[in-house]
């Protein structure tokens, strides 16, 4: 079907009984409203990351639409084929698959947070990248830094984080 044709879509999916986005998204946050209630935290303090892979940009604007603001890709490629028209959205562009080295520079400046570092020497690979568009203006200096420290975090070494 052609792009815009999201209620359609919508509308066939009813027929079909399969939930929509909005449907599967108010159970989501339901069941984190009673996990975060059971820890003792609030809701707030958990970010939802919709993986957006192979999905089309229709169905990414689709679950904007619901709520959704944080989105992860797979792939480099793949995101790179996407960003573009999905470039005037008010969200947040996680990379959650595996990021092979020769990619880093490229992942650095297309993804807000890389959430799948895995070595201490793919960390300093991408923290080369951020002080090169540090440098060049194109990006802004707190939030790359805090996009570095949240690739750290997640590969959960004290070492690591002290290194960087």
């Amino acid at each position: 079907m052609p792009q815009g044709h999201s209620n359609l879509r919508a509308k066939i999916r009813a027929m079909n009984g399969t939930p929509s986005i909005a449907e599967n998204l108010a159970r989501i946050r339901e069941r984190i409203e009673r996990a975060a209630s059971r820890a003792g935290r609030p809701a707030e303090q958990i970010t939802l990351v919709a993986v957006s892979k192979t999905h089309p940009a229709e169905r990414i604007r689709e679950a904007h639409g619901a709520g959704l603001r944080h989105f992860g890709e797979n792939r480099v490629q793949e995101w790179e084929s996407k960003c573009a028209s999905l470039s005037d959205l008010d969200a947040t562009w996680h990379l959650v698959g595996h990021l092979q080295g020769n990619k880093a520079t490229r992942a650095a400046q297309l993804f807000h947070s890389i959430d799948s570092v895995d070595t201490l020497a793919l960390a300093e690979r991408l923290e080369r990248a951020r002080k090169v568009f540090t440098t060049e203006g194109t990006e802004d200096t707190e939030k790359q830094e805090e996009n570095t420290i949240r690739g750290a975090i997640a590969l959960g070494g004290k070492r690591v984080v002290a290194e960087l």
